[in-house]
């Protein structure tokens, strides 16, 4: 089986080259590309390539299905291509799309993807350790005590992978979007300040400018939070009922 590079090197020619690509992203299993001509690439052709499992096309964009270690491959592609990981040299030049209600939600579910995508890693990870301790703990095997040191390391490390989420989707969607990553990650602990989690337990009502905002926890939570907050450019009040959020792009 051909390697990452390899595998890259021959996507990257049957669309065309990065001179094709006006943008490239990737879900799970797919590589996923914006392409300026998409009569280039030969379906048939794609799929007789060594270490690709198939193609698809949704919409404007052309799907080539790698598997699990398209992360890797992915990043060959950019690497090779001298693409970014937002899009192409050159897309400025490019026509905007037609808004139809079919591109707006190949729109919305890529940036879902594209900003959930990366956490992948982390809540593997995290989930692993809980495994680990749901196993060696004293609900199965009894190993350790919930009172024993061990237990409460993986304990942390589980919650230090679920409950920051709002942080981690804070850069991710900024990242999306061009926006700054470090303004999205503080769009997120912004949702986890102290002050405001006290509030949100006590069930304090909270108001800015007459704007009522409910409280809630957004620990350990997706939507609504950072990733709504991010895909806008400018000051406004999340209409998913967080407090007030601010993002510069």
């Amino acid at each position: 089986m051909a390697d990452n590079r390899q595998i890259a090197q021959s996507v990257l020619k049957a669309v065309g080259g990065g001179s094709n690509i006006t943008g490239v992203t990737h879900c799970m299993t797919r590589l996923r590309f914006n392409l300026k001509d998409d009569s280039i690439p030969n379906d048939d052709a794609v799929k007789k390539l060594s270490g690709v499992l198939g193609v698809a096309r949704s919409g404007r964009q052309y799907q080539v299905i790698i598997g699990q270690n398209v992360p890797k491959v992915y990043q060959e592609v950019l690497s090779i291509g001298g693409l970014t990981a937002s899009a192409a040299p050159g897309t400025e030049d490019q026509p905007k799309e037609k808004l139809t209600p079919k591109n707006v939600g190949m729109n919305i579910l890529n940036y879902l993807a594209g900003s959930l995508t990366p956490l992948i890693p982390i809540l593997i990870g995290a989930a692993m350790f809980k495994t680990v301790l749901s196993i060696l703990g004293p609900d199965l095997l009894g190993v350790f005590s919930a009172e024993s040191d061990i237990y409460k390391l993986l304990d942390f490390v589980y919650d230090a992978g679920f409950y920051f989420l709002p942080i981690f989707i804070g850069y991710t969607a900024a990242n999306k979007i061009g926006a700054s990553p470090i303004l999205g990650m503080f769009m997120g602990g912004i949702l986890l300040a102290p002050d405001f989690m006290a509030m949100a337990a006590a069930g304090e009502p909270f108001t800015v400018f007459g704007i009522p905002c409910m409280l809630n926890d957004y620990s350990q939570s997706v939507l609504p939070n950072a990733i709504l907050s991010a895909e806008v450019p400018f000051l406004r009040c999340n209409i998913a009922d967080s407090p007030l959020t601010i993002l510069i792009k």
